[in-house]
């Protein structure tokens, strides 16, 4: 409330507050009352009037204000949205793209010795379980006895399996599905960071297993490294040309094959 508002408002408490006296002192405070009443009266209605022109103005002000206030956050909500949008689709793509390369890989993958995989036969418990895969790529069966495994997909063993299990029972369902993967190493020996066992990748080469193995040690002999691997039941020497294969030769450096041994004197 405004100093001006106050003082009327003051005024006219004052004002209307004068007892109406009996007698001769009646008519004075009748006419004092309207001396002063009237002038006060109107500047009421005036100050009425500006204070309802404020609120209504003031009303305006505030719609306005509250209406900016929406469009600000809607504006800020959907620039948020935008964003992040493009940014999510990539890594679901990226994701999904991942899972269907490792189940692909996984139906593709050629099982070899020291592979571990699980046989299920559906509603058939002690037909099921987990098996490895013998050095001479067997593994061994309740009813069927040995089966070759190593060198065929698991979907192809499965159908195997189905259609051995057929002379015992009706409509086998089978499902075959590798749990570790032991068969696929190269192994390292000799002047590197990290010597053993490395799991290959889907056409490992001679430098890439190097590099996984944390690279050639200060006093390696990159001159005399060599591959053992075996052929047919014996054991081949592969010379290597190691530094020509680092300046991009790409018939020198070598795709490994599971079993191979790098030797780095």
């Amino acid at each position: 409330m405004t100093p001006r508002i106050m003082l009327l408002y003051a005024k006219h408490r004052l004002f209307s507050s004068i007892p109406v006296l009996p007698g001769d002192n009646q008519g004075c405070a009748v006419v004092e009352s309207e001396v002063y009443n009237k002038p006060l009266l109107y500047q009421f209605k005036q100050v009425k009037m500006e204070t309802s022109l404020f609120q209504q103005e003031s009303s305006s002000a505030m719609k306005t204000v509250c209406l900016l206030v929406v469009v600000f956050f809607a504006s800020a909500f959907s620039c948020f949205a935008q964003d992040n949008l493009p940014a999510d689709q990539p890594a679901t793509q990226q994701t999904s793209e991942r899972d269907a390369a490792a189940l692909a890989s996984r139906n593709t993958y050629i099982i070899g010795p020291s592979d571990i995989i699980i046989v299920t036969v559906f509603k058939e418990p002690n037909l099921s379980g987990s098996l490895l895969v013998r050095p001479d790529g067997m593994i061994s069966m309740p009813l069927l006895g040995d089966i070759q495994a190593s060198g065929k997909m698991p979907l192809y063993l499965a159908d195997e399996i189905t259609a051995k299990l057929k002379k015992y029972m009706q409509d086998p369902n089978v499902t075959v599905v590798l749990s570790q993967i032991n068969s696929k190493k190269v192994y390292l020996i000799g002047e590197v960071a990290k010597t053993g066992p490395v799991e290959m990748t889907p056409n490992m080469t001679l430098l890439q297993a190097i590099a996984t193995a944390g690279g050639l040690g200060p006093y390696a002999n990159s001159k005399k490294i060599y591959i053992l691997r075996d052929q047919d039941g014996k054991q081949k020497k592969i010379s290597v040309q190691y530094k020509q294969a680092l300046k991009g030769d790409a018939s020198l450096n070598l795709i490994l094959t599971p079993g191979d041994t790098i030797i780095v004197p």
